[in-house]
């Protein structure tokens, strides 16, 4: 079973990227049809957004996170980030995440979807590296990052979460995660 979902994230993985070598900017991706820029309530209800806070941030604080779960494509769960005080829910950054088995698994993974988006996008700027995790702090990113002209991202990244950080904030599994975003949002999480 776990072979025919690889399968299937690699097929999605391609379809999301030659649909998307149309597009004129970052607005224009889609991941399970849904894009920065998009009204998060036509998805989801207000209750939702606001009842699936994931608690990264302070509740004062510009952006916050939210997640459905009960996406309709290869991902085991959706995950938005929006301008907490924006009554019109604007998404300002998409990501697609589905739970790996192993850090070799996700690095066979990252490294196909590097290949298409580098064929797709040759003149976006390529960043590729590690870095401990913003949040869970003892564990391991493995990112590809897609750097757009006016700063927006695309990103392909492996998070590898050391026991420490399970033991210390549940249940996390390791994962594979497509994410799309807009500079405004790196750039202020760049300021944490």
């Amino acid at each position: 079973m776990k072979k025919i979902k690889k399968i299937f994230i690699i097929f999605s993985l391609s379809l999301f990227f030659i649909v998307s070598v149309k597009a004129e900017d970052i607005s224009d991706f889609e991941i399970e049809g849904i894009s920065i820029g998009d009204n998060l309530s036509n998805h989801m209800s207000k209750d939702e957004i606001s009842n699936n806070d994931q608690g990264h941030y302070s509740k004062n604080s510009k952006f916050f996170e939210t997640q459905l779960t009960s996406g309709s494509g290869p991902y085991d769960y959706l995950l938005f980030h929006l301008k907490r005080k924006d009554k019109n829910f604007k998404i300002h950054v998409v990501r697609g995440v589905t739970e790996i088995t192993s850090l070799k698994e996700c690095m066979n993974l990252k490294k196909n979807a590097v290949k298409e988006v580098k064929n797709l996008f040759p003149k976006t700027k390529l960043r590729e590296g590690s870095q401990k995790h913003y949040y869970y702090q003892s564990s391991t990113q493995y990112i590809s990052q897609f750097e757009f002209k006016n700063g927006d991202l695309v990103k392909l990244e492996c998070t590898i979460y050391h026991e420490k950080d399970k033991e210390v904030h549940g249940h996390l599994m390791d994962q594979f995660e497509v994410s799309i975003g807009t500079s405004e949002f790196y750039n202020w999480l760049g300021t944490l």
